[in-house]
């Protein structure tokens, strides 16, 4: 919800956003002393997990400016768990039971329901879509990355380490001029910082402590367990997205501009119970 706040109110490129997140990731060298000393090899796979994930961000912002928040998650965290059995199945063996055909077959009408806007220009919409599903192809090439580096060289040395290919990623979206310039008009232009500022450092901290908090989890249950099913279970995030953006939207309009009429809102609980449908038969 602030990633689409800042997205949406702001002039932040989503570029822009992507690589300040990329440069953040390094305060996990912090964890150095806890056990997380470099490992001897690995190197190439760990510096591709980082870095895909930065690409990941960025298309994702790319259609949460497109999109509504309550919108962009649920497709893309579809498309996500659609991809990451996907790559399960065709490519680590694992089996492929009528249960999991049909929970396919809801994951992807629940998320084409939810993020179908009809009244939109559909260039605007079509970008949105686009986006979403090459932010899902990257999160779940990512997960099985991150999965395998956690098996090579452990947790925290791999979630440690990781942080340099998410740096180098950043890096290269410094090749993009609109976020170069995104870049220099945030810290050095004063007409930015007469109008927009520096967009809302307070916000942008606090969303990225609360993300960071969230991703080390998911990262460390990705570690533990199936890549399939995490991302499977990451639908319990739709319900509270559901609930936060109808009632931001009704209370503070002005912060979170979601169009909530009667059919909007019978669409989104149609498609998350769908959804849901989908990921209990997954699990």
């Amino acid at each position: 919800v602030i990633d689409k706040f800042l997205l949406s109110k702001t002039t932040f490129h989503p570029g822009v956003y992507a690589f300040l997140i990329s440069v953040l990731g390094l305060l996990g060298l912090l964890l150095i002393p806890f056990g997380a000393s470099p490992p001897a090899d690995h190197w190439p796979l760990m510096l591709l997990a980082g870095a895909i994930f930065i690409y990941a961000l960025f298309f994702f912002f790319s259609a949460l400016k497109r999109l509504e928040a309550s919108r962009t998650l649920p497709l893309t965290g579809t498309l996500v768990a659609l991809f990451s059995l996907a790559i399960a199945i065709f490519i680590f063996g694992e089996t492929f039971s009528t249960a999991q055909i049909v929970a396919f077959s809801l994951l992807v009408v629940g998320g084409i329901l939810i993020s179908y806007q009809p009244d939109r220009r559909l260039n605007d919409q079509g970008w949105g879509w686009f986006f979403a599903v090459a932010a899902a192809v990257c999160y779940a090439v990512g997960f099985y990355a991150l999965k395998l580096t956690y098996a090579s060289v452990g947790f925290l040395p791999g979630f440690v380490w990781t942080r340099l290919g998410g740096l180098a990623a950043g890096l290269t979206l410094l090749a993009i001029p609109e976020i170069r310039r995104g870049i220099a008009a945030m810290f050095f232009s004063p007409a930015q910082k007469k109008t927009n500022g520096p967009p809302r450092l307070g916000l942008i901290i606090s969303g990225q402590a609360v993300g960071a908090l969230g991703g080390f989890l998911q990262n460390y249950a990705i570690a533990l367990g199936s890549v399939a099913l995490i991302t499977a279970l990451q639908g319990t995030q739709y319900a509270f997205l559901f609930l936060m953006t109808v009632v931001l939207s009704w209370r503070y309009p002005k912060i979170l501009n979601e169009r909530q009429t009667v059919s909007i809102l019978a669409q989104k609980i149609i498609a998350i119970a769908i959804i849901a449908a989908g990921l209990y038969l997954i699990i």
